[in-house]
């Protein structure tokens, strides 16, 4: 019964999840370049959510399924994504500056 629950919330997650993320931030960046009128900070904004997406995803394909399909997604498991995505993120982000620069 867990196994097939555990299936159905990860088909949810990659289904519907996944792309929600991605259409708000979309959205954000949207919202927040009507808001400002700077297009170097508009870019900025844009890429960032970018890196950020980018991680996430690259997260949940390369982990966070694999522990669900083994039944071990815990808490602890969360917070050891959430610092994956963190560090994925700050690394891209500090990559993009130095091209930049």
């Amino acid at each position: 019964m867990n196994e097939i629950l555990l299936n159905i919330l990860s088909v949810v997650v990659s289904v519907i999840v996944l792309p929600l993320i991605t259409l708000i931030g979309t959205k954000l960046i949207q919202f927040i370049n009507k808001k400002i009128n700077n297009t170097e900070l508009s870019k900025q904004l844009e890429t960032a959510t970018n890196i950020v997406t980018n991680a996430v995803r690259s997260v949940f394909q390369t982990y966070v399924e694999s522990l669900k399909a083994e039944g071990k997604f815990d808490k602890q498991s969360q917070k050891l994504v959430l610092t994956k995505v963190t560090e994925i993120a700050k690394a891209q982000l500090t990559e993009e500056k130095n091209l930049t620069s």
